[in-house]
């Protein structure tokens, strides 16, 4: 070789080293930002290339013909010429479809440039291939990518659901799985893919995942104190009992216990003057006991449930009384004593207790402490993800050396709005797996990528792989009409066309009855009509219909008879 030739393919060989670096960080960084460890391709490169070193006697000692120059020449002549998603007129007449082949094919030139590198199919002797076997591989490349791709009329309707629904049949009818915590189980299998594709309203297990905002992530005490102010409590949930006494001297108790409290309650009324309210207070008491324990794991306070207690049952004129501990008292059990007037009635005894267990329950299960009211319960763990922000990778090997400690907070019910607008959440990280609260709050782009991911989670629970492209199929049949529509009767059912598409899903008698009596015309311009009808439908060759152009026609003749 000549030293001009040396230095050209010395510099082709750097570019291709430059080029390999530049695939590999983008694929990290920018194509797969999770921890899987493969991706399905359309063209399996390493068989072909067994396959070409069985086909043309390629041994593990054959000297090969091959020289750099021409290795990198025809795989960048393959990229150019064969692997197009579009016809090379579109590509020539905008940018927009040169700019969208690229990214279409981005991945596929990755894979191909890591297998077909110089170093490979020259000095590897487990993949080193001749000219002639080099030549026959990019011939194969190139006509399976272009099978793979999806032709104008092909069925990507039906393909797309026996993608789904076949591997869908692998699933269990009823499981539970455990979401990164012990006491925390997420609907899977076929009952959660029915509640996504019927767009359920009532979920057996509807969720939030909570992220934080950087600051407080990896900060558990935080995370408690979120998930504490974020669940609705009840004061049944901290009580230890409660229980009706009729207590009719409101200066000492039948209840031994409570004798000094009642007593140095009773005191300081006399000092300021407030005996003649004493006198009138009720004869009929409710008496809480509640669990010191709970009530702090809660974050609460004595304070705060008597203030939560005055607001509840009004407290305007005074017809309320209550005693309770101290704050500042460490006991395993405060007290509460109530007395409202007005319960015990006009001289009927017998209704009185029915009504005072009427307040009790009202007082019990419906004043609100704290929390929203959706979110029944609460429970954080180390955060397990698959995100690349939080995972540690070594830039020179590629291997994951750590995860972030992040800590996040799972939820049962959801409440999209009230936990976004909590001042210490991240608002563009939260997860709800409510699809229909989405739409609501976020709109249908963010329920349409709520639904793929759904999807995603439910399939990958049994590692089953469907394509990308069937899943968003589908989800694009959900969502385009700016809506949520269900893959049933009362959805998918309900859109406008002939009858005889609609009878074939479900209500078959109903439907052509109802079109019958109201003198309905079907246009047959679909497949599955046509195909009851037993005529061609519009698929595959049958989508086409081949136009003469009689002015072309014409100038051809003309140049036919000049011709002769």
């Amino acid at each position: 070789m000549e030293q001009s030739e040396v230095e050209e393919t010395a510099k082709m060989l750097e570019q291709e080293y430059e080029q390999l670096l530049q695939d590999r960080e983008d694929l990290r960084t920018k194509i797969i930002q999770s921890t899987q460890n493969s991706v399905n391709m359309p063209i399996n490169v390493q068989r072909l290339i067994w396959n070409a070193r069985q086909q043309f006697q390629v041994k593990i000692h054959s000297k090969t013909d091959l020289t750099p120059k021409y290795i990198i020449d025809r795989v960048k002549d393959l990229f150019e010429t064969k692997l197009n998603v579009y016809p090379e007129n579109r590509l020539r007449s905008s940018s927009l479809f040169t700019q969208a082949n690229l990214d279409a094919t981005k991945l596929m030139k990755i894979y191909l440039r890591h297998l077909l590198a110089t170093k490979h199919l020259i000095q590897n002797r487990e993949t080193r291939l001749t000219k002639e076997s080099f030549e026959w591989l990019l011939g194969e490349i190139g006509n399976r990518f272009e099978s793979s791709l999806v032709h104008p009329g092909e069925m990507v309707g039906c393909i797309g659901a026996q993608s789904i629904g076949e591997p869908a049949t692998q699933m269990t009818l009823n499981t539970f799985h455990s979401a990164g915590v012990g006491t925390k189980n997420v609907t899977l299998g076929v009952p959660r893919l029915k509640e996504i594709i019927n767009v359920a309203t009532t979920l057996k297990t509807p969720s939030l995942r909570i992220f934080l905002k950087d600051e407080f992530l990896e900060s558990k005490t935080e995370v408690m104190n979120v998930g504490n102010e974020i669940e609705y409590t009840t004061l049944s949930q901290i009580i230890a009992n409660s229980a009706i006494y009729y207590d009719p001297d409101p200066t000492t108790t039948i209840i031994e216990a409570d004798r000094m409290l009642v007593e140095n309650d009773a005191e300081e009324q006399r000092e300021l003057g407030n005996e003649a309210k004493l006198e009138m207070l009720s004869p009929w008491l409710i008496r809480f006991e509640i669990d010191a324990n709970k009530m702090r794991g809660k974050g609460l306070s004595l304070e705060k449930i008597e203030n939560k207690l005055l607001d509840k049952l009004g407290d305007e004129d005074g017809s309320i009384n209550i005693i309770r501990n101290l704050d500042a008292e460490l006991r395993e059990k405060m007290v509460f004593r109530i007395r409202i007037q007005g319960l015990e009635g006009e001289g009927d005894m017998a209704t009185t207790p029915m009504r005072l267990r009427e307040a009790e329950s009202a007082i019990l299960n419906e004043l609100p402490l704290k929390g929203i009211k959706q979110i029944t319960k609460y429970s954080w763990a180390q955060l397990i993800t698959s995100q690349e922000d939080d995972i540690i990778v070594d830039k020179q090997t590629g291997k994951i050396t750590g995860r972030s400690k992040h800590y996040i907070i799972e939820t049962d019910g959801v409440e999209l709005k009230g936990v976004m607008c909590h001042q210490k959440v991240n608002h563009k990280t939260i997860i709800s797996n409510s699809v229909r609260e989405i739409l609501t709050v976020l709109g249908v782009e963010a329920a349409r990528n709520s639904l793929l991911r759904e999807l995603r989670f439910v399939l990958g629970a049994y590692n089953i792989y469907v394509n990308y492209r069937h899943l968003s199929t589908l989800c694009d049949i959900m969502t385009n009409k700016g809506t949520l529509t269900a893959i049933t009767r009362h959805g998918i059912n309900r859109i406008d066309s002939g009858a005889l598409r609609k009878c074939s899903f479900e209500e078959t008698v109903e439907i052509l009855l109802e079109s019958s009596m109201h003198g309905e015309v079907d246009p047959l311009s679909g497949v599955t009509e046509n195909i009851i009808m037993g005529q061609l439908a519009p698929y595959g060759t049958g989508s086409f219909d081949i136009m003469i152009d009689a002015k072309a026609l014409n100038a051809n003749q003309q140049e036919m008879l000049r011709n002769q």
